[in-house]
């Protein structure tokens, strides 16, 4: 069973990934009123490696930490193969971050680190993405470029993505920045494929999928 979190912001992706890892932790042995309370998390940062975005890093940390989870940063520019699906093998949770959709899809390639994704996602491991982490869990990010610049891959032979949904996920509906681009993508992609196949998360949204199923939670309710 595929089970992903998919949103534009973290604390967001943090509600939901309550409802979806409520059953590891009690397989854990963990307080059911908790089910965040000592899940591993392997947390993939680099979506902003050359991005402003990126000084919030420890502000994500603090807040999945204090959430009860157990962080592994796993940095895909500094940590060899092995321990890369060492890692990802240990926890019981991926988490993927944002930042720009091509760079990250780039690097998850370079390092080997986007099969490992998919095969550990297919066996049932949760998967998180944010923003650019929920961009590439479609099977292909070829759509976000009104939003991202290509540009920053330029090793990036093309935009086939992880394939762990057959959705696209459209971040930021409604953002101040990216509001705009997020609107176009989604006529755009509702005009050619449906709305059934792209989904746009506004910041205080999360998409809970379980194989075919989804479920759309709002920070608000």
């Amino acid at each position: 069973m595929h089970r992903l979190v998919l949103a534009s912001r973290p604390m967001p992706a943090l509600t939901a990934l309550r409802s979806v890892t409520a059953g590891a932790s009690n397989q854990a042995g963990l307080l059911p009123q908790d089910p965040l309370s000592g899940l591993r998390v392997a947390y993939i940062p680099n979506a902003n490696d050359h991005d402003p975005s990126r000084h919030f890093r420890k502000l994500i940390l603090g807040a999945l930490r204090r959430a009860g989870l157990k962080v592994r940063v796993l940095d895909l520019a500094h940590t060899g193969r092995d321990m890369i699906a060492r890692v990802l093998e240990e926890c019981e949770v991926i988490w993927v971050g944002g930042g720009n959709s091509f760079y990250l899809l780039q690097e998850l390639r370079r390092s080997g680190a986007g099969q490992l994704i998919a095969r550990l996602v297919d066996h049932g491991k949760p998967y998180v993405g944010v923003s650019a982490g929920a961009v590439v869990a479609a099977p292909d990010i070829a759509y976000i470029e009104p939003m991202d610049s290509r540009e920053m891959a330029p090793e990036l032979q093309d935009t086939k993505g992880l394939a762990l949904t057959g959705m696209r996920i459209i971040p930021h509906l409604g953002n101040a920045m990216m509001g705009k681009a997020a609107k176009a993508i989604r006529d755009k992609a509702a005009k050619e494929s449906g709305p059934s196949m792209t989904h746009a998360v506004s910041d205080m949204e999360a998409l809970i999928v379980k194989d075919d199923e989804i479920r759309r939670l709002n920070q608000r309710d």
